[in-house]
């Protein structure tokens, strides 16, 4: 192993010896723990990860091994639970390497790679069954509009208006579930233009009994976005928050930079974090694991597609939309890494 590659590795490295003593600490892991990495030097595991020194101290490590949920407190006194592998190695000595991972970004990770999986596989099966919903749909629309032509009793000619009209309402539907193949207009922009722009058009829709609070953090840079997608995204997470609040309430959009963070595979220096928050009734416990899958919606008049586009944009620019809700409190966070690039997915609405 060569120094400078682990000094640059953004994963939190520690190795130690035989005799479970830390020889060596990467800065990834001095930040994660809070300590210095030279002063950690020379210092047993046992101080530090008592579990981890048990497990070494039990157990004769031949081969990689994963520890989770291991708990240490930091230099500063805050509390973490990692999970810990552990790999043996001969060089530069003879012990172990010790990676260590947040608990909370594990999890996160797992959430989102289960999140996408099910997202994927109800996106097939809705565009599947969309695609062969269409053509009996326009058989029965042609042939209602035949039959109108023959038709003479204004009685009757309303019933086949009817059909006509729902038969075009379900053919709209559809065509949201399969989504569009518009091309992405790439531009950099500063995500505030977008929350400006919906701040101006939800704050003309809002009742009285609903205030509009912005907590925005203005270092943040521009970055590569298809600025009228990202619009529609936050028009919809805004509307959504106002409307479980029934008049009465507080919608709170709120910015902020994380540092090192990993969306899907690839871990981004930094991501910008926008939250959407309110004070409303609530997400059902039964749906908050499906909201972002096409046709959920506990709306009486929604279409159940609003958050699966909106996921499907944020993933388009290597984001993700999580969620969380409790009666009162209702936290909506959007995920974009700052890039500078363009992103090489084709777009689509689901």
């Amino acid at each position: 192993m060569h120094q400078e590659i682990l000094e640059s590795l953004e994963t939190a490295v520690a190795l130690l010896s035989q005799d479970r003593v830390i020889r060596y600490m990467n800065p990834a892991a001095g930040e994660l723990l809070g300590v210095s990495v030279r002063r950690i030097q020379g210092t047993p595991i046992l101080s530090l990860m008592p579990d981890v020194d048990a497990q070494l101290a039990m157990h004769s490590v031949q081969q990689s091994l994963t520890l989770h949920d291991i708990p240490i407190v930091r230099a500063d006194n805050k509390n973490l639970r990692l999970t810990c592998t552990l790999t043996p190695v001969e060089v530069p000595v003879s012990g172990w390497v010790l990676e260590m991972t947040p608990r909370d970004r594990f999890d996160r990770i797992s959430q989102e790679e289960a999140l996408w999986a099910q997202y994927e596989a109800s996106t097939l099966l809705a565009r599947n069954l969309a695609h062969e919903i269409k053509n009996p749909l326009a058989g029965i629309s042609g042939s209602a509009q035949l039959l109108a032509r023959q038709l003479s009793s204004s009685r009757q000619l309303e019933f086949v208006d009817v059909i006509i009209k729902e038969t075009t309402r379900l053919n709209n539907l559809l065509d949201g579930m399969l989504g569009g193949n518009q091309p992405a207009h790439w531009v950099t922009h500063n995500i505030h233009a977008v929350l400006e722009h919906v701040t101006q058009v939800v704050s003309g829709q809002l009742p009285e009994g609903i205030r509009l609070h912005k907590d925005y953090d203005p270092s943040l840079p521009e970055f590569v976005m298809d600025f009228d997608r990202l619009v529609q995204v936050f028009l919809n997470l805004a509307r959504n928050a106002i409307d479980a609040m029934h008049g009465a309430g507080k919608l709170t959009i709120r910015t902020r930079i994380v540092h090192k963070m990993t969306l899907g595979n690839k871990m981004h220096p930094l991501v910008v974090a926008v939250e959407v928050c309110d004070t409303g009734e609530g997400i059902p416990p039964e749906l908050i694991d499906a909201i972002f899958l096409p046709m959920i919606t506990n709306k009486s008049e929604g279409t159940g597609l609003g958050l699966p586009i909106a996921q499907s944009i944020v993933h388009q620019h290597g984001g993700l939309i999580l969620a969380e809700s409790q009666k009162g409190n209702t936290v909506f966070r959007v995920f974009l890494p700052l890039t500078h690039e363009k992103e090489n997915n084709d777009w689509g609405s689901l």
